[in-house]
Protein backbone atom coordinates (compact mmCIF):
# COMPACT_ATOMS: atom_id res chain seq x y z
CA UNK A 1 0.00 0.00 0.00
CA UNK A 2 1.14 3.52 -0.78
CA UNK A 3 0.26 6.50 1.41
CA UNK A 4 -0.88 9.20 -1.03
CA UNK A 5 -1.38 11.84 1.65
CA UNK A 6 -3.05 12.26 5.01
CA UNK A 7 -3.04 8.56 5.78
CA UNK A 8 -5.04 7.80 2.63
CA UNK A 9 -3.87 4.53 1.08
CA UNK A 10 -3.76 3.36 -2.54
CA UNK A 11 -3.41 -0.36 -3.25
CA UNK A 12 -3.61 -2.57 -6.34
CA UNK A 13 -6.22 -5.31 -5.98
CA UNK A 14 -7.88 -8.12 -7.92
CA UNK A 15 -11.28 -8.42 -6.27
CA UNK A 16 -14.19 -9.31 -8.56
CA UNK A 17 -16.52 -6.33 -8.55
CA UNK A 18 -19.54 -8.61 -8.33
CA UNK A 19 -18.26 -9.97 -5.00
CA UNK A 20 -19.87 -8.66 -1.81
CA UNK A 21 -22.24 -5.75 -1.30
CA UNK A 22 -20.51 -3.29 -3.65
CA UNK A 23 -22.35 -0.23 -4.93
CA UNK A 24 -21.16 1.20 -8.26
CA UNK A 25 -21.73 4.94 -7.89
CA UNK A 26 -19.62 6.67 -10.56
CA UNK A 27 -18.81 5.70 -14.15
CA UNK A 28 -16.95 8.00 -16.55
CA UNK A 29 -15.77 7.55 -20.12
CA UNK A 30 -14.01 9.74 -22.68
CA UNK A 31 -10.99 9.46 -24.95
CA UNK A 32 -7.60 10.78 -23.75
CA UNK A 33 -8.86 12.86 -20.80
CA UNK A 34 -11.92 12.12 -18.67
CA UNK A 35 -13.39 13.49 -15.46
CA UNK A 36 -16.52 13.20 -13.38
CA UNK A 37 -18.13 13.10 -9.95
CA UNK A 38 -21.02 11.21 -8.43
CA UNK A 39 -24.35 13.00 -8.57
CA UNK A 40 -28.06 12.41 -9.02
CA UNK A 41 -28.19 15.09 -11.72
CA UNK A 42 -29.17 13.68 -15.10
CA UNK A 43 -28.00 14.74 -18.53
CA UNK A 44 -24.53 15.70 -19.70
CA UNK A 45 -22.53 16.14 -16.51
CA UNK A 46 -18.86 16.13 -17.55
CA UNK A 47 -17.96 12.61 -18.71
CA UNK A 48 -20.38 10.81 -16.39
CA UNK A 49 -22.46 7.87 -17.54
CA UNK A 50 -25.67 9.02 -15.84
CA UNK A 51 -27.32 5.58 -15.68
CA UNK A 52 -24.42 4.27 -13.58
CA UNK A 53 -23.86 7.34 -11.39
CA UNK A 54 -25.62 8.46 -8.22
CA UNK A 55 -25.13 10.28 -4.92
CA UNK A 56 -23.86 8.72 -1.70
CA UNK A 57 -24.65 9.50 1.93
CA UNK A 58 -22.17 8.75 4.67
CA UNK A 59 -24.68 6.77 6.73
CA UNK A 60 -25.01 4.24 3.90
CA UNK A 61 -21.27 3.50 3.70
CA UNK A 62 -19.81 0.40 5.36
CA UNK A 63 -16.41 0.99 7.01
CA UNK A 64 -13.80 -1.76 6.86
CA UNK A 65 -10.93 -2.40 9.27
CA UNK A 66 -7.41 -2.74 7.92
CA UNK A 67 -4.52 -3.16 10.35
CA UNK A 68 -6.58 -1.85 13.26
CA UNK A 69 -7.75 1.30 11.46
CA UNK A 70 -11.28 1.89 10.15
CA UNK A 71 -11.50 3.11 6.56
CA UNK A 72 -14.07 3.97 3.93
CA UNK A 73 -13.05 1.94 0.88
CA UNK A 74 -13.44 3.17 -2.69
CA UNK A 75 -12.68 0.60 -5.40
CA UNK A 76 -11.62 1.51 -8.93
CA UNK A 77 -12.28 -0.69 -11.95
CA UNK A 78 -10.23 0.40 -14.97
CA UNK A 79 -11.40 -0.68 -18.41
CA UNK A 80 -8.53 0.07 -20.78
CA UNK A 81 -7.27 -1.67 -23.91
CA UNK A 82 -5.84 -5.15 -23.58
CA UNK A 83 -2.16 -4.52 -24.27
CA UNK A 84 0.88 -3.30 -22.34
CA UNK A 85 0.91 0.29 -23.62
CA UNK A 86 -2.80 1.03 -23.77
CA UNK A 87 -3.39 -0.53 -20.36
CA UNK A 88 -1.66 2.44 -18.74
CA UNK A 89 -3.66 5.39 -17.42
CA UNK A 90 -2.92 8.22 -14.99
CA UNK A 91 -5.10 9.31 -12.09
CA UNK A 92 -4.50 13.06 -12.32
CA UNK A 93 -6.91 14.21 -9.63
CA UNK A 94 -8.92 12.66 -6.83
CA UNK A 95 -10.97 14.71 -4.41
CA UNK A 96 -13.40 13.67 -1.69
CA UNK A 97 -15.91 16.12 -0.20
CA UNK A 98 -18.83 16.11 2.22
CA UNK A 99 -21.79 18.46 2.00
CA UNK A 100 -25.35 18.97 3.11
CA UNK A 101 -26.79 18.42 -0.37
CA UNK A 102 -26.08 16.34 -3.46
CA UNK A 103 -23.39 17.78 -5.73
CA UNK A 104 -24.43 19.28 -9.08
CA UNK A 105 -22.69 20.64 -12.16
CA UNK A 106 -23.15 24.14 -10.73
CA UNK A 107 -21.17 23.05 -7.66
CA UNK A 108 -18.40 21.71 -9.89
CA UNK A 109 -18.29 24.97 -11.85
CA UNK A 110 -17.99 26.84 -8.54
CA UNK A 111 -15.04 24.67 -7.46
CA UNK A 112 -17.27 22.84 -4.94
CA UNK A 113 -17.42 26.03 -2.88
CA UNK A 114 -19.13 25.44 0.46
CA UNK A 115 -18.22 21.74 0.44
CA UNK A 116 -15.89 20.37 3.12
CA UNK A 117 -12.74 18.79 1.69
CA UNK A 118 -11.80 15.37 3.06
CA UNK A 119 -9.00 14.53 0.62
CA UNK A 120 -7.24 16.22 -2.31
CA UNK A 121 -4.68 14.23 -4.30
CA UNK A 122 -1.38 16.11 -4.51
CA UNK A 123 0.53 13.94 -6.99
CA UNK A 124 -0.56 12.19 -10.19
CA UNK A 125 -0.67 8.41 -9.79
CA UNK A 126 0.38 6.14 -12.69
CA UNK A 127 -2.02 3.17 -12.87
CA UNK A 128 -2.34 0.11 -15.08
CA UNK A 129 -5.31 -2.04 -16.00
CA UNK A 130 -3.73 -5.31 -14.89
CA UNK A 131 -7.13 -7.06 -14.85
CA UNK A 132 -7.97 -6.11 -18.44
CA UNK A 133 -11.52 -5.03 -19.08
CA UNK A 134 -14.37 -4.56 -16.63
CA UNK A 135 -15.49 -6.92 -13.91
CA UNK A 136 -12.45 -7.00 -11.61
CA UNK A 137 -11.38 -4.00 -9.54
CA UNK A 138 -7.81 -2.87 -10.16
CA UNK A 139 -7.20 -0.52 -7.21
CA UNK A 140 -8.71 0.56 -3.96
CA UNK A 141 -8.41 3.85 -2.08
CA UNK A 142 -8.77 3.74 1.70
CA UNK A 143 -9.87 6.94 3.46
CA UNK A 144 -9.57 6.88 7.28
CA UNK A 145 -12.97 7.22 8.93
CA UNK A 146 -11.39 9.80 11.24
CA UNK A 147 -10.87 12.07 8.21
CA UNK A 148 -14.65 12.25 7.92
CA UNK A 149 -15.48 12.46 11.63
CA UNK A 150 -12.86 15.15 12.24
CA UNK A 151 -14.56 17.18 9.49
CA UNK A 152 -17.94 16.93 11.24
CA UNK A 153 -19.61 14.35 9.03
CA UNK A 154 -23.11 13.11 9.90
CA UNK A 155 -25.08 10.14 8.62
CA UNK A 156 -27.00 12.50 6.33
CA UNK A 157 -23.89 14.11 4.83
CA UNK A 158 -23.44 13.61 1.09
CA UNK A 159 -20.09 12.16 0.02
CA UNK A 160 -18.80 13.38 -3.35
CA UNK A 161 -15.90 11.71 -5.18
CA UNK A 162 -14.39 13.68 -8.07
CA UNK A 163 -11.73 12.04 -10.24
CA UNK A 164 -9.93 12.79 -13.48
CA UNK A 165 -7.72 10.62 -15.68
CA UNK A 166 -5.39 11.09 -18.64
CA UNK A 167 -4.41 8.43 -21.16
CA UNK A 168 -7.86 6.85 -21.33
CA UNK A 169 -8.35 4.98 -24.60
CA UNK A 170 -10.62 2.03 -23.89
CA UNK A 171 -13.88 1.63 -22.03
CA UNK A 172 -15.20 3.23 -18.88
CA UNK A 173 -13.61 3.77 -15.47
CA UNK A 174 -15.88 2.95 -12.54
CA UNK A 175 -15.81 3.64 -8.78
CA UNK A 176 -17.50 1.39 -6.22
CA UNK A 177 -17.83 1.26 -2.46
CA UNK A 178 -19.24 -1.10 0.15
CA UNK A 179 -22.67 -0.18 1.47
CA UNK A 180 -24.65 -1.33 4.46
CA UNK A 181 -27.05 -4.22 3.93
CA UNK A 182 -30.20 -4.59 5.93
CA UNK A 183 -33.94 -4.51 5.85
CA UNK A 184 -34.38 -2.27 2.85
CA UNK A 185 -37.09 -3.21 0.36
CA UNK A 186 -35.80 -5.16 -2.65
CA UNK A 187 -35.32 -2.78 -5.55
CA UNK A 188 -33.76 -4.69 -8.46
CA UNK A 189 -32.53 -2.67 -11.43
CA UNK A 190 -30.07 -2.98 -14.28
CA UNK A 191 -28.28 -0.57 -16.60
CA UNK A 192 -26.92 -1.45 -20.04
CA UNK A 193 -23.96 0.30 -21.66
CA UNK A 194 -23.33 -0.30 -25.39
CA UNK A 195 -20.03 0.70 -27.04
CA UNK A 196 -18.66 0.24 -30.55
CA UNK A 197 -15.49 -1.82 -31.14
CA UNK A 198 -13.44 -1.34 -34.30
CA UNK A 199 -10.29 -3.45 -34.11
CA UNK A 200 -8.13 -2.11 -31.25
CA UNK A 201 -10.29 1.00 -30.84
CA UNK A 202 -13.43 1.10 -28.73
CA UNK A 203 -15.79 3.69 -27.35
CA UNK A 204 -18.35 6.22 -28.52
CA UNK A 205 -18.09 8.35 -31.65
CA UNK A 206 -15.71 6.12 -33.63
CA UNK A 207 -15.28 6.83 -37.34
CA UNK A 208 -15.67 3.63 -39.40
CA UNK A 209 -15.46 2.99 -43.12
CA UNK A 210 -18.22 1.63 -45.34
CA UNK A 211 -18.30 -2.20 -45.32
CA UNK A 212 -15.75 -2.30 -42.47
CA UNK A 213 -16.62 -5.04 -39.95
CA UNK A 214 -17.32 -3.77 -36.44
CA UNK A 215 -18.78 -5.22 -33.28
CA UNK A 216 -20.47 -3.95 -30.15
CA UNK A 217 -19.90 -4.63 -26.47
CA UNK A 218 -22.80 -4.62 -24.03
CA UNK A 219 -22.06 -4.25 -20.31
CA UNK A 220 -24.96 -5.17 -18.04
CA UNK A 221 -24.66 -3.95 -14.45
CA UNK A 222 -26.91 -4.61 -11.48
CA UNK A 223 -27.64 -1.11 -10.14
CA UNK A 224 -30.32 -2.01 -7.58
CA UNK A 225 -29.92 -3.41 -4.09
CA UNK A 226 -30.92 -6.90 -5.27
CA UNK A 227 -28.95 -8.66 -8.03
CA UNK A 228 -30.82 -9.96 -11.06
CA UNK A 229 -29.68 -13.03 -13.02
CA UNK A 230 -30.52 -14.87 -16.26
CA UNK A 231 -30.57 -11.55 -18.12
CA UNK A 232 -30.98 -11.72 -21.91
CA UNK A 233 -29.95 -8.74 -24.05
CA UNK A 234 -31.74 -8.21 -27.37
CA UNK A 235 -30.62 -5.51 -29.81
CA UNK A 236 -33.39 -3.99 -31.95
CA UNK A 237 -30.86 -3.53 -34.78
CA UNK A 238 -30.73 -7.28 -35.36
CA UNK A 239 -27.29 -7.78 -33.79
CA UNK A 240 -26.63 -11.29 -32.44
CA UNK A 241 -25.62 -10.90 -28.79
CA UNK A 242 -23.41 -13.59 -27.24
CA UNK A 243 -22.89 -13.47 -23.44
CA UNK A 244 -19.36 -13.39 -22.05
CA UNK A 245 -18.83 -13.47 -18.29
CA UNK A 246 -16.18 -11.46 -16.47
CA UNK A 247 -14.74 -11.93 -12.99
CA UNK A 248 -17.19 -11.86 -10.11
CA UNK A 249 -20.35 -12.13 -12.20
CA UNK A 250 -22.81 -14.84 -13.16
CA UNK A 251 -25.97 -15.24 -15.22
Amino acid sequence: MADIGGGVLLEATTIGSGTGNYDSFLRIQATSVEEGFNTDQNGNVLDNKASFTHSLQFGDLQPINVGGTDYIEFRLDLNESNNTTNGEISLTDLRIYISGADATLADYNAGFAGFTSIFDLATTQALIDANHGSGTDDYRVLIPVTAFTDAGVTADSYVTLYSSFSGSNGGFEEWRTTTLSGGAEDQPAIAIDKITIDGAASGDGLVVLVDEPISWQYTVTNTGNTALSNIVVTDDQGVIVSPELSGGFNV
